[in-house]
């Protein structure tokens, strides 16, 4: 029962980001925004992740009070989402996007380290709760594209509210086992003192250069598929087809990560997101090649994103958990989209930067497989792990 509690409120939560990040672009640019105004506002909502996770997490772990702290954070981003008027210029969208951001981000470190005190000693098992996120996604990118056709991209917004709304109901629901038992209130350490460890770093450069690369498919892809001549229905197909593989994905993960561990997970996975930014840079035209493309999403996002979750609660204390996943948000989701968003978002050119864009992306993930190949075998990390 526990398990399938917090399954819809990861449901609920990434539903939140079929919506947000494969529409917003074409959201703003209904209001006259253009490309790298459209990358700012959305570095905005990424790079609160730089700091706004840290804003509650370690209150959260010295009380324990994770779903109230988590609750809080829920009602801001519906605040922020009915203060988001396009018309009223950059600055002031700018200023609401990074509320949203910030939300978000404090909301999810707290869900990260309920999941993991949820599943205790079966952390492998994180991909079943999280693949009814990626369903959660799923659900709302497919609709949400053609809604948008039909009743225009004012509905982009109302659909948001209408999540967040939902979710915030959902909290009510998280199992009170969830609480963390092994608080401590006046503790002398934050977790912050396992970023003196070498691979535990570079576990988080890895992420956050993956992370970076997934940027500008999170942001352009819509348009950039526009651009090419698809229909709204394909473009919704192609990004309904991507959550679609990263749900049959993650309902594999905890056998594979049982049995392989994760480091042949990473390899693949990096290998795999080489090859999908080289078909976005290279043939992006290629109906065929775009959907074994958005398959490889299952890897490219997914495998990568449940291996990380998995490591961190590895790498930190159960009292840490809190710090650990705010980190891993910070670092990754804020430092690698907030890098990737500004990049691409300047390289775009109205798309005619598109093909130098996605060859960046190849390779960050290059440099992240050789940082992975070289020093982050299981016998140079494992020796770090606390549980």
């Amino acid at each position: 029962m526990p398990m399938i509690r917090m399954s819809v409120l990861y449901w609920s939560y990434f539903a939140i980001f079929g919506v947000l990040f494969p529409y917003a672009g074409r959201y703003f640019h209904a209001y006259g925004f253009n490309f790298e105004q459209i990358g700012w506002i959305m570095a905005c909502v990424t790079g609160a992740n730089l700091f706004a996770p840290f804003i509650i997490a370690r209150l959260s772990d010295i009380t324990g009070q994770r779903v109230i702290l988590a609750r809080i954070s829920i009602v801001c981003l519906l605040f922020a989402l009915f203060l988001l008027k396009p018309t009223m210029g950059i600055g002031y969208v700018m200023m609401i996007a990074l509320l949203i951001g910030m939300a978000l981000s404090m909301a999810l470190p707290q869900f990260e380290a309920i999941a993991m005190q949820v599943l205790g000693e079966d952390k492998h098992k994180y991909g079943l709760i999280r693949m009814w996120g990626t369903l959660g996604f799923l659900s709302t990118v497919w609709i949400t594209g053609a809604v948008l056709a039909q009743f225009g991209v004012d509905w982009f917004r109302y659909g948001l509210m209408a999540l967040v709304a939902f979710l915030l109901v959902i909290t009510f629901w998280i199992p009170k086992l969830a609480v963390v038992e092994d608080t401590v209130v006046h503790a002398k350490t934050s977790g912050l003192e396992r970023l003196k460890i070498p691979v535990i770093v570079l576990v988080f450069v890895v992420m956050l250069l993956n992370q970076a690369a997934l940027a500008p498919y999170n942001i352009f892809a819509d348009l950039y598929w526009q651009q090419w001549g698809f229909s709204s229905g394909a473009i919704g197909t192609l990004l309904a087809l991507a959550a679609i593989a990263e749900a049959a994905l993650m309902a594999v993960i905890p056998i594979l990560l049982k049995r392989g561990g994760y480091y042949p997970l990473v390899v693949i996975s990096l290998i795999l997101a080489i090859s999908r930014w080289l078909i976005m840079a290279l043939v992006p035209d290629n109906m065929a090649l775009l959907v074994i493309a958005q398959v490889i999403h299952a890897f490219s996002f997914g495998a990568m994103h449940g291996t990380a979750i998995y490591l961190v609660a590895h790498l930190f204390a159960k009292r840490h958990q809190g710090m650990g996943q705010s980190l891993y948000v910070s670092i990754v989701a804020g430092g690698g989209l907030i890098l990737g968003n500004l990049v691409s978002g300047y390289l775009w050119d109205d798309g005619s930067g598109a093909k130098g864009v996605f060859l960046l992306a190849a390779t960050s993930c290059t440099l992240s497989l050789i940082l992975v190949v070289l020093f982050l075998k299981p016998q140079q990390l494992k020796s770090h792990f606390l549980s």
